[in-house]
């Protein structure tokens, strides 16, 4: 018979799985909409990417890490054009943004190589690019840039996901799918 602690870790297996799919169905009989959530009017940057990591820790999310410098011209295109663009202001808050500065902060930019500008890279918690975009693109493109940096995001949470947090229809899907009378593997998958 399996333990407490396989069944509990075979039942957070199969939610995550779940809720990946489940996460933005509405349950049965749900007619109504979620509520639209505002564009925001500008894009907020923080200079630190140690801040922008800490932030995500607690709520998964990818991070644009945008470098550019001041003596660089088709940087501040991108700044008073592409990041003014309503589709990029509505993909926004998806994201976490940092501004490296390469003249300030010629470690980070090297590390990434940024060697021409404007340059950015989509990166998880952990460091890994996920997406790149190199000179300047106007709004079309640089959504693009983001979707793609967006679908290659795995959000990860740190630490274990509580059960009272799954939702009834998860749990539900679940117990249907691997009933806690089941054994072993029958029960994980």
């Amino acid at each position: 018979m399996p333990s407490r602690t396989d069944i509990a870790a075979c039942f957070v297996t199969g939610c995550l799985a779940l809720a990946v799919g489940a996460a933005g169905a509405a349950p049965p009989g749900a007619g109504a909409a979620p509520p639209k959530q505002a564009i925001p009017s500008r894009i907020d940057f923080t200079n630190s990417l140690d801040l922008a990591k800490a932030l995500v820790v607690d709520a998964p999310k990818p991070i644009v890490v945008q470098f550019g410098a001041t003596w660089c011209g088709w940087c501040r295109k991108l700044e008073t054009e592409t990041f003014r663009d309503p589709t990029v202001l509505a993909m926004a808050p998806k994201f976490v943004w940092v501004h490296v500065d390469v003249d300030e902060q010629p470690a980070i930019a090297s590390a990434f190589g940024a060697r021409a500008l404007p340059y950015a890279a989509i990166i998880d918690a952990d460091g890994r690019v996920l997406a790149e975009s190199r000179g300047f693109t106007d709004g079309k493109g640089y959504s693009a840039f983001l979707a793609r940096g967006e679908a290659a995001f795995v959000p990860v949470r740190s630490g274990p996901i509580e059960a009272a947090a799954v939702p009834d229809r998860v749990r539900g899907l679940v117990e249907a799918m691997a009933p806690a009378t089941s054994t072993g593997r029958t029960q994980c998958v």
